[in-house]
């Protein structure tokens, strides 16, 4: 994951790059507007705004938090919010980043 523009603060540009052995290759790079960062609450969101899913969707959000359940224990959290655009249909299946995004998270260098 590459900053293309900003500080890693909200309205900050990243670009991922998707290996081929991630099977998400053929969507292209896929390029993400950072909407807030509270590293203090550690809680994220983002929107994709190009790249995979961009031919179906006006928008994808993901919302990250991380809750600590003890002194080295943790609970990600992530909701998402898929914006279709008008006349697309949208199904499960259509979800290929989703299915990876915990792993996204801790390997991104995998991706």
């Amino acid at each position: 994951m590459d900053i293309v523009s900003g500080d890693d603060t909200a309205g900050s540009i990243k670009q991922i790059v998707f290996t081929k052995e991630s099977g998400l290759a053929g969507g292209g790079p896929q390029l993400c507007r950072v909407d807030y960062f509270d590293p203090e609450n550690f809680a994220m969101q983002q929107t994709v705004i190009q790249g995979l899913l961009s031919e179906k969707m006006e928008s994808v959000v993901s919302e990250v938090r991380y809750e600590a359940i003890g002194t080295d224990k943790c609970i990600c959290k992530v909701a998402t919010q898929y914006h279709p655009k008008d006349g697309s249909e949208f199904k499960e299946d259509d979800n290929r980043l989703g299915k990876h995004f915990p792993h996204l998270l801790f390997h991104p260098t995998f991706f």
